[in-house]
């Protein structure tokens, strides 16, 4: 593209020498223009990447040149910053330091304008590389520049990750792409103006990376069987709303990442829903939500939940936080909680992801009459219909009291062993209970 600005700065040249010309001799014809069409290449090279079979057509328009091109990689419409406005990376003098330059406050005008029907970007398939440098040419620094983009279909490789848009800011040792906002399979993504997704390097040339966005969906089942990537995958929940907070950073660059070697917090919010029984193997985003599916503990414990289930363990509300560090998810300071119309559930313990493995002491408060075995405890093993009228008629008032047990949760995710611990006074834990409810609360509006 280089070589062709080139070509367009001469005949550019020409033609104001031809209107210079004119004016002198007060013809009244118009100035001169440089228009080109349907121009066929067979290679386009752009930002650090060949596009091949391509169609050009070329024009300035409002003091921009624009491009329209098509090819097998793209189709859409890049224009150039406006003439006379130099690029805000030639700006800067500034010597490489290790602290990432940010420079997100670019007018439009210095900025290129992409408006894409579509663009196909190549899959890496080294995701979980070892490396702190970034594999694709494309995500180099100096190889982007600083864009107003919007992509009407994005695909990474042969999947289609949505429409996308965004303000892409480069400066000599960093990228930030901010301003950010996906619509992808029924979710919703969004950053704040001046931050997202933020890669850069080092004196040494190592790369690090963060990510910070949040995310709303009323159907994440759809999301989450998208990201699976296997239509015979059936999501392990269900929800008419979600929030979704995601704030996570790893060495390399953003396509070096892997959940098992970021860290960071991930928090979230499911109203209305259920919780389904979960793939055994289940990796990434699956796994993650395998550590708060309640379903696989619930068939567990043995416990009348019949006023729960239809398909699945329904829900009015799940909140929780997950603290990420060296592949282990930490959830004791804000405990995973599910609230239904009957009962309560609290979760708080760690995960280990590589292990798939769960650590944990889950509380649930249940109605006591539906659930034998906590009565069978009350009465000393009495047989069950003696026992339950006995404890009906001795312990009518300490019932609503004693409705809660403490639960130990050890083993693999997929199949956790469920050790029946204690029970405990339900008043004297209701204060330690809305404690945990104020943190959830502050997770949600967060």
């Amino acid at each position: 593209m280089t070589e062709w600005l080139a070509v367009f700065d001469r005949y550019e040249e020409a033609a104001n020498d031809l209107n210079l010309n004119t004016e002198n001799t007060n013809d009244n014809s118009s100035p001169s223009t440089v228009v080109v069409e349907a121009l066929r290449l067979d290679n386009i090279l752009a930002f650090g990447e060949t596009y091949t079979h391509g169609v050009v057509a070329a024009a300035e328009v409002d003091s921009r040149w624009q491009f329209d091109i098509e090819s097998n990689q793209l189709k859409g419409r890049i224009a150039l910053p406006v003439t006379g406005h130099t690029s805000v990376v030639q700006d800067v003098d500034e010597k490489l330091s290790d602290l990432p330059l940010i420079l997100s406050g670019v007018e439009d005008a210095q900025r290129y304008i992409i408006d894409l029907n579509y663009l196909r970007v190549k899959k890496i398939e080294t995701l979980e590389s070892n490396v702190t440098e970034t594999d694709s040419a494309f995500l180099l620094p100096e190889n982007l520049v600083a864009a107003k983009i919007n992509i009407q279909q994005l695909y990474w490789g042969d999947q289609d990750i949505g429409e996308w848009q965004f303000l892409l800011s480069p400066s000599p040792n960093a990228v930030l792409v901010h301003d950010l906002q996906v619509n992808y399979a029924s979710m919703l993504f969004t950053t704040e103006a001046d931050n997202g997704l933020l890669w850069a390097k080092n004196k040494k040339g190592e790369y690090a990376s963060s990510l910070s966005l949040k995310g709303t969906s009323q159907s994440i089942e759809k999301f989450i069987s998208q990201m699976s990537n296997d239509s015979k995958v059936q999501s392990p929940i269900r929800s008419k709303h979600a929030d979704i907070s995601i704030a996570l950073s790893w060495e390399g660059g953003p396509d070096t990442f892997s959940l098992y070697k970021a860290d960071g917090n991930i928090g979230f919010n499911f109203k209305d829903g259920q919780f389904l029984k979960t793939s055994d193997s289940a990796a990434g985003i699956l796994k993650l939500i395998g550590i708060i599916n309640f379903d696989t503990l619930v068939r567990r414990m043995k416990l009348d939940f019949s006023d729960l289930y239809k398909e699945g363990l329904s829900f009015d509300k799940v909140s929780g936080s997950l603290n990420i560090s060296d592949s282990i998810a930490k959830f004791y300071d804000t405990p995973i909680t599910v609230k239904s119309p009957s009962s309560y559930f609290s979760l708080t313990g760690e995960a280990d992801l590589t292990a798939s493995t769960i650590d944990a002491k889950l509380i649930a408060t249940l109605p006591v009459a539906s659930n034998l075995p906590w009565v069978a405890v009350l009465t000393g093993g009495l047989p069950v219909a003696a026992g339950v009228y006995i404890a009906s008629k001795v312990f009518e008032d300490e019932l609503d009291r004693l409705s809660s047990a403490v639960y130990m949760i050890e083993g693999s995710l997929s199949e956790p062993d469920v050790r029946f611990d204690r029970l405990f006074d339900n008043k004297k834990e209701k204060k330690a209970n809305k404690k945990v409810e104020s943190r959830a609360d502050k997770t949600d509006t967060q």
